[in-house]
C-alpha cells in the first residue's frame, strides 16, 4: 500500500461524529490508527513524516487533510499541523 493509501484509510476512520466518542487528542489518535496493520501504520508514517517535512506552508497541509475522506475540524492550521505532528509520532511509534 502507498503512503497516501494508508494516510487515506486512517483519515477515513476521522468522521463527523468521531471527536464524540473520543476523550481527548489522544484517544482520537487511537481512532484514526484502529484497523490499520503495523504495514500500512508504517506507510501512514513515511507518508506524514514527508508531508509534515515538505509542508512549509499550512495552506498545503489544508489541502492534503480535505482531499481525504476526513471529516474533523481544525479551529486553524496551526492545530491542524500539531494534530499531524502528533498522528506522525504515534505511527511512527509501530516502525521497528
Amino acid at each position: 500500500m502507498s503512503g497516501r493509501d494508508a494516510f487515506t484509510k486512517l483519515c477515513a476512520n476521522l468522521g463527523q461524529d468521531t471527536p464524540l466518542m473520543a476523550a481527548d487528542e489522544n484517544a482520537l489518535i487511537e481512532l484514526a490508527v484502529r484497523g490499520l496493520s503495523t504495514s500500512e501504520l508504517r506507510d501512514a508514517n513515511q507518508y506524514l513524516s514527508q508531508l509534515l517535512i515538505e509542508s512549509n506552508q499550512a495552506a498545503s497541509l489544508s489541502r492534503v487533510w480535505w482531499s481525504s475522506p476526513t471529516q474533523i475540524h481544525f479551529k486553524d492550521d496551526a492545530e491542524l499541523r500539531l494534530f499531524l505532528e502528533k498522528l506522525e509520532a504515534r505511527t511512527r511509534s509501530t516502525r521497528g
